[in-house]
């Protein structure tokens, strides 16, 4: 496991749109049409480029699993990251979204707690070499990378609720959207 650097970019977003492809909470961001998997494509890009300006980018030696962290409490307003976030609108979100979207991360914003955390965008592993314990490996070393502080987390993939509460992690509320909306954080030790 390492830091992913730039030329592993295309890597990670390959790795995340192949493992985020038919997610319910990506889905109901995603202006859904016959460009869907570019717009997911775009929405992946996105998030990366987040993560340099915000966090961190992770990815395993064998290139099949990666992760993406923020540290909310540490980012700062840029024109960089408001560039990005006009591209997403126009690009992946669409206008007959925005308010479905916008309203949604204010939820999720409103979960996160006041003191200094660490956000588990995405984990990601290539389909076909799941199950095979890369998930953990890349967990367990985002979580040494990022012990200061507890970190949080949202799945709307209810069958990776025992991943995740086998690796420390608990419940701690739950949304009903279109679909239902899982809210995680694991305490530091």
């Amino acid at each position: 496991m390492r830091k992913a650097g730039k030329d592993d970019k295309k890597q990670v977003i390959d790795i995340l749109c192949a493992a985020f492809a038919n997610n319910k909470s990506v889905q109901y961001i995603i202006k859904q049409d016959r460009h869907t998997a570019i717009r997911i494509r775009k929405l992946m890009n996105y998030s990366y480029e987040m993560c340099v300006l915000k966090g961190a980018i992770y990815i395993s030696d064998d290139a099949l699993s990666c992760a993406l962290v923020t540290l909310p409490g540490k980012t700062k307003l840029s024109l960089r990251a408001t560039w990005l976030d006009i591209r997403l609108l126009f690009q992946c979100i669409g206008f007959s979204n925005i308010k479905k979207v916008m309203s949604r991360e204010a939820l999720i914003k409103k979960q996160y707690p006041l003191t200094p955390f660490t956000y588990l965008w995405f984990l990601g592993v290539m389909p076909g070499s799941q199950q095979k314990g890369l998930g953990s490996a890349m967990l367990q070393y985002v979580l040494q990378q990022h012990n200061a502080h507890p970190t949080y987390l949202e799945t709307s993939a209810a069958e990776n609720l025992p991943f995740y509460l086998k690796h420390g992690f608990s419940v701690y509320h739950e949304e009903e959207l279109s679909y239902k909306l899982f809210f995680l954080k694991k305490e530091i030790q």
